[in-house]
């Protein structure tokens, strides 16, 4: 019953991972994307006169984006010390460390 209940566990991690793995490449492809297009649009200069230019909305937006990094960097520290934390303690529990036992010893139990 025990192995059943382990490989149930491993199957429900495996989809997880791979949801999480999806989830890293699609920020990752955003962020390259993001990156791009900004170093493109470096050289903009508005020659609309109106505030709807959304070349420089997105801008301003990057930089308030930037503003608020800065402001939670210590944040940002504190939760990696906390999932760092977790992993460790985490990938610690799926150690099989297996102790001497009655049976592994060979001791006899019956009288």
């Amino acid at each position: 019953m025990r192995s059943n209940k382990n490989e149930s566990r491993l199957i429900v991690l495996r989809h997880f991972s791979g949801i999480a793995g999806a989830l890293c490449l699609a920020m990752l492809v955003f962020v390259l994307f993001s990156a791009f297009f900004t170093a493109y649009e470096t050289d903009h200069h508005c020659h609309c006169e109106d505030d709807d230019c959304p070349i420089c909305e997105y801008f301003a937006v990057c930089e308030g984006v930037l503003r608020e990094i800065s402001d939670g960097l210590a944040s940002l520290i504190v939760a990696a010390c906390i999932f760092t934390a977790a992993y460790i303690h985490f990938s610690l529990q799926e150690c099989n460390i297996i102790f001497g036992t009655p049976v592994s010893n060979k001791i006899r139990l019956n009288n």
